[in-house]
This record gives structure tokens, C-alpha cells and sequence, in this order.
């Protein structure tokens, strides 16, 4: 949501989601939007692979490995 943009509440929810992961979880994947790449990268996320369309809007698969 717009309202919300600038104001870390992704980073504090990519946080906590990350922080409530199993200790085995060793590949995390998921699909990004391209303007939120910089968000996951922070959190250690590289893109895998070429840039693909979803729903409409332009996404890089990005994976975190342990």
C-alpha cells in the first residue's frame, strides 16, 4: 500500500518472517517485483535466472541459501 511505502514496515515484516524460519530452512525463494529487488537484497537475497512476467507486473526470482 502506498501509505505505507518508505516507512520500513517491509523490512520489519521480511524480518520477522525470516527470524521465524526452521534452523534447517537452507534455500528461501521467492518472487520479486522489481522495485522491491533492493528490499531483498538487504536481507541477502541474490536474483536467480532472467526476468519474468507475473499477474502483470515484472518479477526476478530471488533466492537466500544458509
Amino acid at each position: 500500500l502506498k501509505e505505507y511505502r518508505g516507512k520500513r514496515v517491509g523490512q520489519a515484516l521480511l524480518a520477522s518472517v525470516l527470524d521465524d524460519l526452521p534452523e534447517d530452512a537452507h534455500y528461501i525463494y521467492l518472487n520479486s517485483q522489481i522495485d522491491a529487488v533492493g528490499l531483498y537484497a538487504k536481507f541477502g537475497f541474490t536474483i536467480e535466472g532472467d526476468q519474468f512476467e507475473e499477474a502483470g507486473i515484472q518479477h526476478f526470482k530471488m533466492v537466500k541459501t544458509a
